[in-house]
C-alpha cells in the first residue's frame, strides 16, 4: 500500500494497493483530505482488519513543475481502516 507523493506536476492524496495474487496495482478510490509526501507508512495487522498508519511528511502548495520551497514538515498521524466495507481514514 502506498499513500501520497508528488511528481513534477502533481501532488497526490490517494492510496494505491498492490494485489499480490494478480501482480498489479489498483486505486481503490480512497482519498485523504491533504496531499502529502516524504512521509512514512506501515501496514499493521489488527482485529478485525488491517490498519495502515501514515506518520508526518511534508504538505504545502507549489506551482506545477516548481520546487517545494513553500512546503512544511508536519508531525501528524492518520490511520486507514483497510476493512473491505469501511476503507476510510
Amino acid at each position: 500500500m502506498i499513500f501520497g507523493g508528488w511528481s513534477q506536476t502533481t501532488q497526490y492524496q490517494n492510496t494505491v494497493i498492490f494485489d499480490i495474487e494478480k501482480k498489479m496495482w489498483w486505486d481503490p478510490e480512497i482519498s485523504h483530505e491533504t496531499p502529502k509526501w516524504n512521509l512514512t507508512g506501515i501496514m499493521v495487522p489488527s482485529i478485525p482488519s488491517w490498519k495502515y498508519f501514515i506518520f508526518g511528511g511534508s504538505v504545502g502548495t507549489f506551482e506545477d513543475g516548481g520546487n517545494r520551497t513553500g512546503s512544511r514538515m508536519v508531525d501528524d498521524t492518520f490511520v486507514l481502516d483497510v476493512n473491505v466495507e469501511t476503507k476510510k481514514w
